[in-house]
């Protein structure tokens, strides 16, 4: 076996071999035809946005085309970030920084009964994670920046990727959203605890 696998590398280009592990991920993950639907999607949408039907998901996903939406998507549903072993059945789930919903669309499908709070600043990226999670009566959305005190925010660096948006307190001529503290979530869930805390923020 090592001889043939040096013998692969040694015939085969490595930008070829590394086409091929990703095409094997997809097909893994989401079974031969989605799998390979969905790679012919992102590789042929360009700009535009894109619905993706994986068995992960009850309805199928958008993401937009050429940008941090496809590295998120790949992270959450092909490397499985946050299948982590749990011993208990989470009722309360915070998902910070929730992006377009990708990780709240994950937590949905893996814990039904939760009920799923997903928190997100950013108006494009909050009206993509409203219809990606359309489907799912237990989640809630709060369009706000997670912060230590209730204040007014801002996007500090518009320009960035839409995963690395990083929010700063706002000035009177510079209010976007309000701020929204961990203890303000808990209470408007009425819940002294929360199970799972996700906080992927900057």
């Amino acid at each position: 076996m090592p001889r043939l696998k040096r013998l692969i590398r040694a015939v085969i280009p490595y930008q070829l071999r590394l086409k091929i592990y990703h095409v094997r991920r997809y097909l893994r993950s989401f079974g031969i035809a989605q799998g390979l639907v969905a790679l012919y999607k992102i590789a042929m949408v360009g700009n535009g946005l894109i619905a993706l039907s994986i068995p992960q998901s009850r309805t199928p996903l958008l993401v937009r085309g050429n940008t941090s939406d496809v590295q998120t998507f790949e992270q959450i549903f092909i490397d499985n970030e946050y299948d982590a072993p749990l011993d208990i059945s989470p009722k309360t789930i915070v998902d910070g920084g929730a992006n377009v919903g990708y990780a709240s669309v994950y937590f949905a499908n893996r814990f039904p009964d939760a009920r799923i709070i997903a928190v997100e600043p950013h108006s494009a990226n909050a009206e993509m994670l409203a219809k990606n999670t359309a489907a799912y009566p237990n989640l809630i959305i709060i369009r706000a920046g997670i912060w230590h005190k209730k204040t007014l925010l801002k996007i500090e660096n518009p320009e960035a990727e839409e995963w690395a948006f990083r929010v700063t307190e706002a000035t009177p001529d510079t209010i976007e959203f309000e701020a929204i503290t961990i203890t303000d979530i808990m209470g408007s869930a009425n819940v002294d605890h929360i199970d799972i805390l996700k906080l992927d923020i900057e």
